[in-house]
């Protein structure tokens, strides 16, 4: 047997346990006896014939099936891709007091950009009960050590709705051309540069899909409760095994709905256009400007922004106009200058 860990973390495949661990202990529970230590393979003339477009497949047992099963896969995906997120409940079990202060951070965070409003569920039809959004809520741990915990909303239902096409959820992110054209442009000007990334991105743009509403059940809508108890409380129910339910409708744009991403692309493109920026029409996700004699140039993937140009204040100035826009609420605006990022 091998252990394996990811990114410096070790981890446990446990079938038994219905979950996967990180932590404690290497291996797959297969029952058998684990060594640790360090494993050297010899790369011989088999294995390199056995290349295929620049990948070896290395079998350490009998086995003469190379490709991994649907269920490998997604036993990858969740043993390693998504090692270390948690649900609401076992991120609750995992980290304990830090974690319920990270949940009810972001929980502040939403009730603070008046991301939703809660409505009285008696005034709801059964139809706008059934197409309410499933509210879901993550927690992470850091690389240094942070409970970090992010909401979103299960669009799911939204994807099965009648007329849905996928092109609606798209979002226009900077061709990858875009980005060599215009670092090339940069260096050969001899431009400054910086890297900026909003913060809370969607939660700035509006919801504009009309009467969209969210439920949040269970532990989540207790806690939401406590964020504001003269504003919530009065719209909780219960079901019939005792959980809390709590409607809401939409008022901005949260991840994982399904046009949230393209929402926040309109609302950053007026404010870039709002401040003198024309969009170019090849690449809907490059805009320039001319400032001081000089043009700036801004691409920019969903939240993340490359802006340049040869006098650095021009740099500031912009950075400061995108800040009194996008910095509230503790949110903190990310402005990274250099020529290596």
């Amino acid at each position: 047997q091998i252990h394996l860990s990811y990114r410096g973390n070790k981890y446990l495949l446990d079938d038994s346990r219905g979950s996967y661990h990180s932590r404690d202990a290497v291996s797959y529970d297969t029952g058998t006896n684990v060594k640790e230590g360090v494993s050297h393979f010899n790369v011989s003339d088999s294995i390199r014939d056995a290349f295929v477009e620049g990948r070896s497949h290395i079998s350490v047992a009998s086995h003469d099936d190379i490709e991994m099963s649907e269920e490998e896969v997604y036993e990858h995906v969740l043993g390693v891709a998504m090692i270390q997120q948690f649900s609401l409940l076992a991120g609750l079990r995992k980290y304990g007091e830090d974690g319920e202060k990270a949940v009810s951070s972001e929980l502040q965070q939403i009730h603070d950009m008046e991301t939703y409003v809660p409505v009285d569920p008696d005034k709801l039809t059964e139809e706008e009960k059934r197409q309410a959004l499933e509210s879901l809520i993550f927690l992470v741990e850091k690389r240094d050590g942070r409970i970090k915990s992010r909401m979103c909303g299960d669009g799911s239902k939204q994807r099965r709705r009648p007329g849905y096409k996928k092109e609606d959820s798209a979002s226009p992110t900077v061709s990858t051309d875009a980005v060599i054209i215009t670092t090339g442009i940069e260096a050969y000007e001899g431009r400054k540069t910086a890297i900026m990334d909003i913060p809370g991105a969607f939660l700035h743009a509006k919801c504009e899909a009309g009467n969209t509403h969210m439920l949040l059940r269970g532990r989540l809508a207790e806690l939401m409760v406590l964020i504001d108890p003269k504003l919530y409380q009065e719209h909780v129910r219960y079901s019939s095994t005792g959980k809390a339910l709590l409607y809401v409708r939409m008022t901005k744009a949260l991840y994982g709905m399904l046009e949230s991403a393209l929402w926040f692309y309109k609302r950053l493109r007026a404010d870039l256009e709002a401040y003198g920026f024309k969009v170019n029409p090849y690449d809907p996700c490059v805009a320039n400007a001319d400032f001081n004699g000089n043009q700036m140039t801004v691409t920019w993937h969903v939240d993340d922004l490359k802006v340049s140009h040869v006098d650095e204040k021009e740099i500031d100035k912009f950075s400061l106009y995108l800040r009194g826009i996008y910095e509230k609420h503790g949110l903190k605006f990310s402005d990274k200058r250099g020529d290596v990022h």
